[in-house]
């Protein structure tokens, strides 16, 4: 903690630099109590770079403060699709409840950027208008669009996606299969949980995600094969480090 405090205060004392890199250097320092990060964050929500403004939003929300709405407004309605998307997403994680159209009609949005965010948005808002259109996404070849939709989905809960979920499960293949069988699983069935339990294996093409997903959950046979996992991949192509990345810090937080 203190050397993230170290850097981040050479990086806002320093001039120029990427914005977005500073943003974040502004997030540590009011995490860890600077006023004068704090108030520059503030600022920055309200200044008329609408992508600085929202990062700083979502900055402000990360570290307990109560950001204003008004520059998420904005952000909805940006060109930036990267903008858009966490615009919506920031919406319905605040609950700014004069935004929950605004983040629907994003929803119909077929760029993964813009989608991503705003299922997440319609998500948290358990906005089921949705519904159809989170759906289809669970049929893409986009991963972020497949896991915001998962995400909504079980989010929203209720008898219509239980009912439309069971029925893919029954009828899809492929991923749209196993996102449908996450979806399930998430909710709470028995039934996605013997079928997600299923793919921990070595031919499973959803292997190493079905791992970190009942990982996560402490079942341990999922922790003893992205154990063998770590030890066993010698991949060196950058989505593979990624990938070993991710699966080195969630076994470390457990």
């Amino acid at each position: 903690l203190e050397k993230a405090a170290e850097r981040a205060g050479q990086i806002i004392a320093g001039e120029g630099g990427d914005p977005e890199v500073r943003i974040l250097a502004l997030e540590v320092a009011g995490a860890i109590g600077s006023k004068d990060a704090i108030a520059s964050l503030e600022r920055l929500a309200l200044s008329e770079d609408i992508g600085a403004a929202v990062d700083a939003v979502r900055a402000l929300f990360v570290i307990g403060r109560d950001p204003a709405g008004e520059s998420l407004k904005q952000g909805l309605r940006s060109p930036d699709r990267q903008v858009k998307g966490l615009s919506a997403s920031l919406a319905g994680l605040i609950a700014i409840e004069t935004l929950r159209d605004e983040v629907f009609e994003l929803v119909k949005d077929p760029a993964p950027e813009v989608f991503a965010g705003a299922a997440i948005g319609s998500g948290l808002y358990r906005d089921e208008r949705a519904i159809p259109y989170l759906l289809r996404a669970l049929n893409t070849t986009s991963d972020a669009k497949a896991g915001a939709a998962v995400f909504a989905l079980t989010s929203i809960e209720g008898p219509e996606v239980r009912r439309e979920i069971a029925t893919r499960v029954q009828t899809a293949t492929g991923s749209e299969w196993y996102n449908a069988v996450t979806v399930l699983y998430m909710l709470g069935d028995p039934k996605g949980g013997e079928l997600i339990k299923g793919e921990l294996r070595e031919s499973s093409p959803y292997a190493i995600q079905t791992a970190l997903l009942l990982a996560d959950d402490d079942f341990w046979d999922a922790n003893v094969y992205l154990r063998n996992y770590l030890e066993g991949s010698d991949d060196t192509s950058v989505e593979a480090y990624e990938k070993r990345i991710e699966v080195a810090a969630l076994l470390f937080s457990k």
